[in-house]
């Protein structure tokens, strides 16, 4: 209850001037209805609308298709990229392999013809500047590190290869070369034609060492390389001169 504050009288809640002395009364001291005042006198309050409206099923179901369709796709054009990718490194490999082929075969064609070399075994000669001498770098125009090219610019196309002590050795006439894998020569080997192990040893002696079909010449231990003779059957195949061993 609120009073005049100039005579004192009680005070109506909504009473705006002292119905006694006529006093206006003070904006602080009027009551304003409560909220269930208003809810009786017929004020209905206002409710905000729910937030927990659900979404349709069908739309999950839109949404889930339009998500396995993009995946789809997707892993389509991988695997289409990646046949592709396939497809373009074997027309490569197959392009490459063929012009490789064809570089070797028109190079073999350009080679010059072949100038085969002529080394007789049983002679003095040879006897003395190879049996009997350091050729383990190489002999008669042939050495050890030499090239392929640089071979076969100068003696032309070989006249055939052969296996020596497992070693594919190109022929030039009494000479065979074996080349490791840079192209470059490994062996050098002497190759007697028609020659018999009977012809070979009646005009060298025998050897110092036999190991089945390779046989070892090194009288001297200290004269820094080894005679080795490779026989096949009752043939001399080729003769190396390599470093003692």
């Amino acid at each position: 209850m609120k009073f005049c504050t100039h005579c004192g009288k009680p005070l109506e809640p909504d009473e705006k001037f002292c119905s006694k002395c006529g006093t206006k009364v003070p904006e602080s001291q009027r009551e304003r209805p409560s909220r269930s005042d208003m809810n009786r006198g017929g004020a209905v309050p206002q409710q905000r609308p729910s937030s927990n409206h659900k979404k349709p099923a069908w739309l999950f179901v839109v949404i889930g298709l339009v998500i396995a369709l993009l995946i789809s796709g997707i892993g389509y054009a991988a695997y289409n990229a990646y046949n592709n990718k396939n497809a373009d490194k074997g027309h490569n490999h197959h392009s490459t392999t063929s012009d490789q082929k064809q570089s070797t075969t028109n190079k073999e064609d350009e080679l010059p013809e072949t100038k085969p070399v002529t080394i007789n075994v049983n002679t003095d000669s040879f006897s003395e500047n190879y049996m009997n001498a350091d050729n383990s770098s190489g002999y008669d125009g042939f050495y050890i590190g030499d090239t392929k090219d640089s071979i076969e610019h100068s003696y032309g196309k070989p006249e055939g290869t052969m296996d020596i002590n497992g070693n594919e050795a190109h022929q030039y006439g009494n000479i065979a070369v074996s080349y490791d894998n840079n192209n470059q020569v490994d062996h050098v080997f002497v190759t007697p034609h028609d020659m018999s192990t009977s012809e070979f040893t009646d005009f060298h002696n025998t050897p110092n060492e036999k190991r089945g079909d390779t046989w070892y010449y090194d009288k001297n231990k200290d004269n820094g390389y080894t005679i080795k003779v490779y026989t096949d059957g009752s043939e001399v195949k080729a003769i190396e001169n390599i470093d003692q061993i």
